[in-house]
């Protein structure tokens, strides 16, 4: 897979998660984060299931890896993300989308560096100016929020 390809559907990805926390947002205003995340997840699964079936199902040979109990820890994912979803549905509709999407992204660099630290003993200096450079915009952003236009 080309570099460049990696990238649009990175960019894919990222705009799919705003759209998709908006989505989410919108349904967990109507009937509540839980029940929200619960249908989230539903028709989540439905998707998953159907394009299994119609792209991967020779994939399902892997879920022996599964019967390993050392194994269950890669089921943690979809914990998180049930977490994750949650979340969100709680408080997209306090902060603005920008904001939010600041704040999680911010977070999610802090985290990734943390990762890169802890399980493969990698650390950069230049992401680390590179995220404190974003906390830092983030920081300027949220201050001129709270203050009137001149």
């Amino acid at each position: 897979m080309s570099t460049l390809f990696s990238v649009m559907l990175a960019l894919l990805a990222g705009v799919s998660i705003v759209i998709s926390r908006s989505i989410n947002a919108l349904l967990a205003e109507k009937i509540g984060a839980l029940s929200g995340s619960f249908f989230n997840y539903a028709t989540g699964l439905i998707a998953s299931v159907v394009f299994l079936l119609l792209f991967g199902l020779s994939t399902l040979s892997s879920v022996s890896l599964l019967q390993d109990s050392g194994n269950m820890i890669l089921l943690l994912g979809g914990v998180i993300g049930v977490i994750n979803i949650i979340l969100l549905n709680r408080i997209v509709s306090l902060i603005p989308p920008l904001q939010l999407t600041l704040i999680v992204f911010t977070a999610q660099l802090a985290s990734g560096m943390l990762l890169d630290y802890f399980l493969l003993d990698l650390f950069s200096i230049r992401k680390l100016i590179g995220c404190s450079i974003v906390i830092i915009g983030l920081l300027i952003h949220t201050y001129a929020q709270g203050k009137p236009a001149a």
